[in-house]
């Protein structure tokens, strides 16, 4: 009975973690992204989620040669609605210390797109771009989009 009654915050704290529902990633050859590659993440969600969050995970080299990633573009819900999104990716603070997380060379920056959104079942399309002042955006590895929700099963 005592094993049991330790294990229960355990088994409690677990129940309340967020799990990861979906992910997709691209991967950039030569570590480069050309500013007119659009990449295109369709997920099909087979049931309702409450209190789903969506992130875009960008993956880049340690001290990439800038600190700051401009980006734009869309989410198509279910409904066919499309939603703008602009945001802009800060690599480093105003004192110039990273924000991505770093193991070794590779550093990821996590976004939030939504938090705690209501999404219902069907298929969800997020385009994105980037902005960057030039033919491509340099020191990038991959780029991954996520949903997220503690209250799926």
């Amino acid at each position: 009975m005592k094993k049991l009654l330790c294990l229960l915050p355990l088994l409690l704290l677990v129940s309340c973690l967020d799990a990861t529902y979906v992910t997709q990633t691209f991967e950039f050859e030569g570590n480069r992204w050309p500013t007119t590659d659009a990449k295109t993440f369709k997920v099909n969600l087979e049931k309702d989620m409450e209190h789903a969050t969506i992130k875009l995970v960008f993956s880049h080299v340690f001290e990439p040669q800038y600190a700051s990633v401009p980006l734009s573009g869309t989410l198509t819900l279910p409904s066919g609605k499309t939603e703008a999104i602009n945001l802009t990716l800060q690599l480093k603070d105003p004192q110039g210390a990273p924000l991505s997380d770093c193991a070794g060379d590779v550093c990821d920056l996590t976004a939030v797109i939504k938090e705690g959104v209501n999404l219902e079942k069907g298929v969800y399309e997020f385009t994105v771009h980037n902005d960057f002042n030039g033919p491509y955006l340099p020191n990038v590895l991959a780029l991954s989009f996520t949903i997220d929700s503690s209250n799926h099963p």
